[in-house]
């Protein structure tokens, strides 16, 4: 409860926030792009943090399957593994596809607008 509770407070602080591409007035600290561009490729840093959580509940799998009728004094520790990584796994999807549908709707204040 207080997690989500977290979640839900930092999602409505970062809707507060107005982007900006100048850390000091003046100075850029980024490569300058449209905000429409920026509006449309911000999912895509979903992609590195999903592909790296696939490899890795792809390979916790990968161990479940090859030791599925070994060491079976291991099982439940192995089943207990198994679950937390893909437990692990959907929650980070979850929240990437939260992410990208709260980021598309516009719930999230447009630069422009503000």
């Amino acid at each position: 409860m207080v997690g989500t509770c977290i979640f839900v407070l930092s999602i409505l602080g970062v809707a507060a926030l107005q982007m900006r591409d100048e850390l000091v007035p003046g100075v850029r600290f980024c490569a300058s792009i449209s905000s429409k561009l920026l509006d449309k490729l911000i999912w895509a840093n979903w992609i590195p943090i999903l592909s790296f959580d696939t490899v890795l509940a792809l390979l916790a799998a990968l161990v479940a399957w090859r030791h599925r009728g070994l060491h079976q004094e291991h099982n439940t520790l192995l089943k207990t593994l198994l679950k937390g990584s893909l437990a692990y796994f959907l929650a980070i999807v979850g929240v990437a596809i939260i992410t990208i549908v709260i980021e598309r709707t516009a719930l999230v204040p447009d630069v422009e607008s503000s």
